[in-house]
């Protein structure tokens, strides 16, 4: 048979009771948030991701696999490059494959042979993000412009 438990009333708990104690002193108003790590500079490993980025532009990497190459874990990655850049890495490399993905649509290359070679999946990837950075298709993007002579 359940029996009832008996809590103590709220007037029986004294205050002090109630609270914890803090784990670490409280920080200054106007401190950031984050502990730096100690080891490189922000900037230095932002630069380090970019670099890594562009040379696996079209194959692509994995923050993981950044953070191995870099010994740091890929969200502190992530913060330092979106500190230095302004930008989170994935909305870099999108952008690095629509510029590249713009010069061949302008030579005259097939879109779906395009998508595929900038590290898209197929070319519906391709026209969704191109069509979000450019404002326009790819197909009408690459139409000769009408008029022009």
């Amino acid at each position: 048979m359940l029996t009832a438990r008996r809590f103590p009333s709220s007037s029986t708990i004294r205050p002090s009771a109630t609270r914890r104690p803090p784990r670490s002193k409280p920080m200054p108003s106007g401190a950031p948030r984050h502990v730096e790590p100690v080891g490189r500079p922000e900037r230095e490993l932002a630069a380090d991701l970019r670099d890594l980025l562009d040379a696996r532009l079209y194959e692509g990497m994995t923050l993981a696999e950044a953070g191995r190459i870099l010994h740091v874990s890929p969200a502190h990655l992530v913060r330092c490059f979106t500190r230095t850049f302004g930008i989170p890495p994935h909305r870099y490399v999108i952008g690095r494959r629509i510029e590249a993905a713009r010069r061949r649509l302008l030579e005259g290359e097939p879109i779906a042979r395009v998508a595929t070679g900038v590290g898209f999946h197929d070319q519906a990837h391709l026209t969704r993000h191109f069509k979000r950075h450019v404002g326009t298709t790819p197909a009408r993007f690459a139409s000769p412009r009408s008029g022009a002579s």
